[in-house]
């Protein structure tokens, strides 16, 4: 499976409203351009951003976003980059301003919604965020949103209701979902099963799974790290702690 660099996905807006700029912005009487001046700040953005330097990145945002409120995909991907940044507040400040746009198309509304649920799951507050991804369903964005609530309810061990949004996720999308991802949650949906002591369903999927032979005496001893998140813990656990993600932990190897 191909990785991509988080900075490059929030560098894709930067990069149209880069092209927007040269096209739409005049240059003054006095002789100095504004389009170069934006063009030279959003350019020092993106190099910034892709450079790993996301302080120096979001403060050549910011001042963009100044000079051009209406680029709207621009505004959303500064609030993004404030969530990741550890700032959800000010994120979360962001991307309602966007929603509270009158002139705001469909599509970025359901954007901006998107990454306030998830400002809104970064700042712990699960209530709105929940809201939030479940008015996404009737739209473009309801995969995105189906697949932010079956997390927040595996995080909150509701396994139950889990189980509920993941097939319903699966439901939504066979055609175009990847194998990957197809072959990810139904390992998941493995995992919900075994959760609620639904055994023979569970083996059904995954016959072969150690867990179905699970035994605490014949584990190996610790500490065990995640290998999607690094997540160091003692004992072994089906579920990271850290990241929730399912088979990640990892006996570490003693020499």
């Amino acid at each position: 499976m191909i990785e991509i660099d988080l900075a490059w996905l929030l560098a894709l807006p930067l990069l149209f409203a880069l092209g927007w700029l040269t096209a739409k912005i005049d240059r003054r009487q006095d002789g100095v351009s504004v389009r170069d001046q934006l063009f030279q700040e959003l350019s020092q953005g993106v190099a910034a951003l892709v450079s790993g330097e996301r302080r120096l990145a979001m403060g050549q945002l910011l001042s963009v976003v100044r000079s051009a409120p209406e680029q709207i995909n621009l505004q959303i991907a500064l609030g993004r980059l404030l969530r990741e940044e550890g700032q959800p507040d000010r994120a979360i400040e962001a991307h309602l301003a966007v929603l509270g746009r009158s002139d705001l198309l469909e599509v970025d509304r359901e954007a901006a919604l998107l990454e306030l649920a998830r400002d809104y799951q970064a700042a712990g507050i699960i209530d709105r965020a929940m809201e939030s991804y479940q008015m996404l369903e009737p739209t473009a964005m309801a995969l995105p949103g189906m697949a932010g609530q079956l997390d927040l309810l595996q995080r909150q061990r509701r396994w139950q209701e889990a189980l509920v949004v993941l097939d319903r996720l699966l439901e939504t999308a066979p055609e175009t979902m990847s194998e990957a991802d197809r072959t990810r949650y139904q390992g998941i949906r493995f995992h919900l099963l075994m959760e609620l002591e639904r055994v023979s369903e569970a083996r059904g999927m995954l016959p072969a799974h150690p867990s179905l032979t699970f035994s605490p005496e014949t584990t190996e001893e610790g500490p065990y790290v995640c290998a999607s998140c690094g997540y160091m813990g003692r004992q072994h656990a089906w579920q990271c702690p850290g990241c929730f993600s399912w088979d990640s932990m990892r006996a570490v190897s003693r020499s």
